[in-house]
C-alpha cells in the first residue's frame, strides 16, 4: 500500500456471523459475551502484532470478507464481525471509540477462497 494515509488489518479464519453470536447468548446468557470477548481480543492481539497503531481519527474503513463458501448470508457476517473489528480497534487503543466523531463511513466487499478465510480491513486515516 503506497498511500501514507491507509492501514491494513488481517484478520485470519472466518469470524462469527450474528446468527453464532446471538445463537449462544440465548442458549446461555454468559456464553454470548465469552464469545464476544474472545474475538475482541483476538482482534485486538492482531492490531498489536501488525502494529496497526493510534489511528487518526475519523477513519473510513473498508471491510473485505474472504469466506470459505457461499453458505452464510453475507448480512450474518459482517453484522457481528464488524461490531468485533470496532470494538478490537478500540481495546487495542487504535482507536479511541467507533461514534460518529471516529468513524467517517465503512463499506463491505466479499468474495470466497476456501483456501484462506479472513477478513482484510484497509484503514483510511484522516490526513490529519
Amino acid at each position: 500500500m503506497a498511500d501514507n494515509n491507509m492501514k491494513k488489518l488481517v484478520i485470519p479464519d472466518r469470524m462469527p456471523g450474528l446468527n453464532k453470536v446471538l445463537g449462544r447468548a440465548n442458549a446461555n446468557r454468559y456464553a454470548g459475551g465469552k464469545l464476544k470477548k474472545e474475538w475482541t481480543e483476538r482482534v485486538a492481539w492482531e492490531c498489536k502484532t501488525q502494529d496497526i497503531g493510534k489511528l487518526n481519527e475519523p477513519v473510513e474503513l473498508e471491510f473485505r470478507w474472504f469466506e470459505p463458501n457461499r453458505k452464510r448470508d453475507p448480512d450474518n457476517f459482517t453484522s457481528a464481525g464488524r461490531k468485533l473489528l470496532l470494538d478490537g480497534l478500540q481495546m487495542a487503543g487504535c482507536l479511541r471509540n467507533d461514534g460518529w466523531k471516529n468513524i467517517a463511513g465503512f463499506s463491505d466487499k466479499w468474495s470466497v477462497d476456501k483456501d484462506n478465510p479472513r477478513v482484510v480491513v484497509i484503514i483510511k486515516e484522516d490526513k490529519k
